[in-house]
């Protein structure tokens, strides 16, 4: 019986056409399994895994013929591409539930179970994302005259999806490992993005169509949260440690600290210049704009980073923050003196150094209690070594 069952599984679809193939093969995977769940029968469960392997080759075909074969404009949403996907991930989800209540699994109990429990989530996840990205890089390939508009709403989109996945994943022992590698993908992503950020701007700006960046800026807010979250969570554990373990941790601190640092002034420097490029950008004059943005802009707005910086190490007591404070105020100095003064405008000038004095005034205010915090550490130091 299991050998008839399974032999009818792999054949019958062979009649049908397109991805009516992989919506049959979909719910045809399930079925078998629960079948063996109620059977017993070993064909059946082999039969699911094969009709599994087989709905994942034909969904690739699927999304070939919908998305890089079609010329015309399909349904939003509504069309088999997107619904055989959102099928397909149904499918894998509803088999990972139903592999985790059986006692007498083919992949046998606890490690093998749990990795081909990890594959199947692996699975779900990952077809789940695409769904939605095909759809975007479609649509708007399609539907706009504006080149790689896709890119900013696929970023919006994958940072929203890296949220709901933290989100759901919050009581799991694998939300740490989550957390930082889904924070690191999306600044990647974000970075990889840049240049094409910036195309696309362009071309929004002399089409007078700013409503379609808003998907850009809500991205980077998702983007800084997901960076200030991680740097929150990150030193609630390292608080919250057992004792013996937080030296373990507290020897990631440093290196932490330097990337969320160098994160968050990459994003400030990157997303200022956007802001300057929508208020400016006017033919021409646009260059003059950039050249006071790269001379004089970047050299405020790090002096003010440099002076937050301090402010949280000297409040918290963290040396890291204070000496990438110095360090990246160093780098301005040497940016204004061997960069900046040179074909800048005077009004550019004037702001810089301005505040510049201040600043230096502010540093110089608190080198009494700096100097006193950092003598304490390199003490607590010696007398903890």
């Amino acid at each position: 019986t299991g050998l008839t069952i399974t032999y009818i599984s792999l054949i019958a679809p062979v009649q049908f056409k397109g991805n009516i193939v992989t919506l049959f093969w979909a719910a045809e995977t399930v079925l078998l399994f629960w079948l063996f769940q109620r059977t017993r029968i070993f064909q059946l469960k082999v039969a699911s895994v094969i009709v599994g392997a087989l709905m994942i080759g034909s969904l690739f075909i699927t999304w070939i013929q919908v998305y890089f074969s079609t010329t015309g404009v399909i349904s939003i949403i509504l069309n088999k591409g997107f619904t055989t996907t959102i099928v397909v991930a149904a499918s894998l989800f509803v088999y990972y539930r139903m592999l985790y209540k059986e006692a007498d699994t083919y992949f046998s109990k606890n490690l093998q179970t749990r990795v081909a429990g990890n594959l199947l989530l692996s699975a779900f996840l990952t077809t789940l994302y695409v769904s939605g990205a095909l759809e975007i890089y479609y649509q708007f390939e399609t539907r706009s005259d504006v080149g790689s508009l896709f890119s900013i709403y696929l970023q919006l989109y994958t940072f929203v999806f890296a949220i709901m996945i933290l989100l759901s994943f919050s009581r799991t022992s694998l939300f740490p490992i989550l957390k930082f590698l889904l924070t690191i993908l999306c600044f990647g992503l974000f970075l990889i993005n840049i240049n094409t950020n910036y195309e696309v701007a362009l071309a929004l700006i002399e089409k007078n169509n700013s409503s379609l960046f808003l998907a850009h800026w809500l991205s980077v807010i998702l983007l800084g949260w997901l960076v200030a979250h991680l740097v929150i969570y990150f030193r609630s554990v390292v608080l919250r440690a057992p004792y013996g373990e937080d030296q373990n941790w507290s020897s990631y601190l440093t290196a932490f600290a330097w990337f969320s640092a160098v994160g968050f002034i990459l994003i400030l420097s990157i997303e200022f210049y956007q802001v300057n490029l929508w208020l400016n950008y006017r033919g021409p004059e646009w260059e003059w704009w950039k050249n006071l943005y790269y001379k004089a802009g970047l050299s405020i707005l790090w002096s003010i980073c440099s002076f937050i910086l301090m402010w949280l190490g000297m409040n918290y007591k963290f040396r890291s923050l204070r000496i990438i404070s110095l360090s990246l105020f160093t780098i301005t100095l040497i940016k204004l003196f061997a960069f900046d003064i040179t074909k800048i405008p005077p009004g550019g000038k004037i702001a810089a150094f301005i505040l510049l004095g201040v600043l230096l005034l502010t540093v110089s205010f608190m080198y009494q209690r700096l100097k006193k915090i950092i003598i304490d550490d390199v003490e607590n130091k010696n007398l903890s070594a």
